[in-house]
């Protein structure tokens, strides 16, 4: 199996339980790494206990580290061990299905060399129809701000979910929450810290380099897993973060600031609508992060644009 020749990196805080679940995952299953490398940013207490429980491992490396998930998984490709010929990164909180692993194997092993990125198929019951709906209407389309089809980032710097997929699909970008890579093409590649300890998009960032670069990035759809945390973006901090991050990957990325602040705009009102419909403050202080959000990037897009 592909594991046997890869190195996983996990990057985790406070979250020992779910460490540990993982590994007994593995064990249960038959699935070996080459090497886990788990890069912790806990609390006192908690990183004593993932300390002691790690012992009892042999391929376990641990490393510590300042809160990020950029930055953690940074760490972790810089102390990957050089005969591992794929990366393999994981969040801490999912819940693989029994053959997902077998599944992914298949995968890897029938895909052409041109593919360089592979990742698992996130599966969920808690839809957000009207949200869907609202995204892929024929307006947002034209306006490029977002597209009825999973895993494309379009013009605005926008990209669209993958989730439930019920055939393999090739995307423009992957999610970092279980996916593979050939550790060859990774070189030169690294996690954007600017996106700050929360991270947000530094997935979609990482993996669009490659994409930019003419390679193939798959979701393998029958290698699936459940991740408990999938929806719980709110507040006034996040909405902040939301449209920021997202005008950081818009400038790196040479995408367009027009389409960016039209869906960035429609983004603020949805959180709006959420909240005035639903009754759901969390939402409206989303919204008002969002406004503040669409300040800050019009200021450095006007400095930008003076230079």
């Amino acid at each position: 199996m592909f594991t046997r020749k890869t190195t996983l990196i996990i990057p985790t805080r406070n979250r020992f339980n779910q460490i540990i679940r993982n590994l007994r995952y593995f064990q249960r299953n038959l699935i070996y790494f080459k090497e886990i490398i788990i890069v912790d940013s806990s609390d006192k207490i908690q990183k004593k206990k993932l300390t002691n429980t790690v012992k009892k491992y042999k391929n376990i490396k641990l490393i510590f580290s300042k809160p990020s998930s950029s930055r953690q998984r940074n760490l972790g490709l810089k102390n990957t061990n050089k005969k591992s010929k794929f990366v393999m990164f994981l969040d801490d909180d999912i819940y693989f299905f029994k053959n997902a692993f077998s599944c992914m194997d298949k995968s890897i092993e029938n895909e052409t060399k041109h593919t360089v990125g592979f990742s698992f198929n996130v599966t969920s019951k808690n839809k957000n129809q009207l949200s869907d709906k609202f995204k892929k209407n024929n307006i947002f389309k034209l306006l490029n701000i977002y597209s009825d089809k999973p895993g494309i980032v379009t013009k605005s710097g926008w990209h669209t979910k993958i989730i439930n997929l019920e055939k393999d699909i090739y995307a423009d970008w992957l999610s970092t929450q279980a996916v593979v890579y050939y550790k060859k093409d990774l070189k030169n590649i690294w996690f954007e810290e600017k996106f700050g300890q929360y991270s947000y998009l530094e997935d979609l960032d990482f993996s669009y380099k490659l994409k930019k670069k003419n390679k193939n990035l798959k979701v393998v759809y029958k290698a699936k897993y459940k991740s408990p945390l999938i929806s719980k973006r709110h507040g006034f901090t996040f909405g902040k973060i939301e449209i920021y991050n997202r005008y950081l990957f818009v400038k790196k990325n040479s995408l367009d600031y027009s389409y960016f602040l039209i869906g960035s705009l429609f983004r603020s009102l949805q959180s709006l609508g959420t909240g005035l419909i639903f009754f759901n403050l969390k939402s409206i202080n989303r919204f008002f992060g969002n406004i503040y959000g669409i300040l800050i990037s019009i200021k450095k897009i006007k400095s930008i644009q003076l230079i």
